[in-house]
């Protein structure tokens, strides 16, 4: 019998539950799209299936919102933030504007995806870039490029 890959399992695991996403040809990314009850802000979560490290990156791209005389004070205030935050990490892309959120979901070849687990890694990545959004530090989504 077959192994059963990781992306196999997740794409099951997303039916099952009835998970709606965006699928990048390319590459192993599912995007999630979700939005705020309360505010009219749209998200996407990202799953970045790497099979090899049995391990799906999830998390989000935001367009920093700085003009260029605040980007050094911005930068050490994701950096502050980061250093509070207790799962994954915030970073600002290298030579962009784009901050990344990503926390990294292990799952061993004999297990599930649990759902439980899944929900809140979305949600709080949904909170992280709902509070980002609001502190003014980012504009919008953004697409991962990779």
């Amino acid at each position: 019998m077959d192994k059963v890959t990781l992306e196999q399992k997740y794409i099951g695991f997303m039916k099952k539950n009835n998970i709606h996403s965006l699928k990048n040809t390319n590459q192993k990314y599912f995007y999630m799209p979700y939005k705020s009850d309360k505010k009219n802000i749209r998200v996407y979560i990202f799953a970045n299936i790497i099979d090899e490290m049995n391990t799906i990156k999830f998390g989000f791209q935001g367009i920093l919102k700085v003009d260029k005389r605040n980007l050094d004070e911005t930068r050490e205030h994701l950096l502050d933030l980061n250093s509070r935050l207790t799962t994954g990490a915030l970073s600002l892309k290298k030579n962009s504007n784009v901050v990344e959120y990503s926390i990294n979901y292990t799952v061993e070849d004999d297990e599930d995806i649990d759902i439980e687990r899944y929900n809140r890694i979305i949600v709080f990545c949904m909170n992280l870039y709902f509070d980002l959004y609001d502190r003014k530090i980012i504009e919008r989504e953004n697409f991962v490029d990779e």
